[in-house]
């Protein structure tokens, strides 16, 4: 009998996980993108795995939100936001953004060891009732 323990690797790939996302731009509620982290061999990446993300404007992620809330004279001004998510059990890392009515391509990277994986997401209008 023999046990073979396999660790994943270094990440190499990583990609929006839509199934797990919530991308509606309503307003009222976070947008929130799913992140998964691959090795080389196609294995989630180890639970507890921590790495930053950026995200461009318009949009902006809930953590630096709040830390400009909580310390509005330490907001570096306008451009990219950032944040550092850990990965989950099942190998995601959730990254709220703050709710927002603007829809559209949200782009973000994210930094994983060294390296820098460029991602786009369509975030969608939410769906209004209309009546005259």
């Amino acid at each position: 009998y023999a046990l073979q323990v396999v660790l994943p690797g270094a990440a190499v790939v990583a990609e929006v996980d839509i199934a797990r996302s919530v991308l509606v731009a309503d307003g009222r509620s976070d947008v929130v993108i799913a992140l998964s982290l691959r090795d080389q061999q196609g294995r989630l990446a180890r639970e507890g795995e921590r790495f930053e993300v950026f995200v461009e404007p318009p949009h902006q992620t809930r953590a630096s939100a709040d830390a400009i809330s909580a310390a509005p004279l330490s907001a570096l001004g306008p451009g990219f936001t950032s944040t550092i998510v850990t990965l989950g059990p099942d190998g995601v890392a959730l990254v709220p953004l703050v709710p927002t009515r603007e829809s559209g391509h949200a782009r973000l990277r994210a930094r994983v060891g060294g390296r820098e994986f460029p991602l786009s997401v369509w975030i969608a209008p939410a769906r209004q009732e209309w009546f005259l």
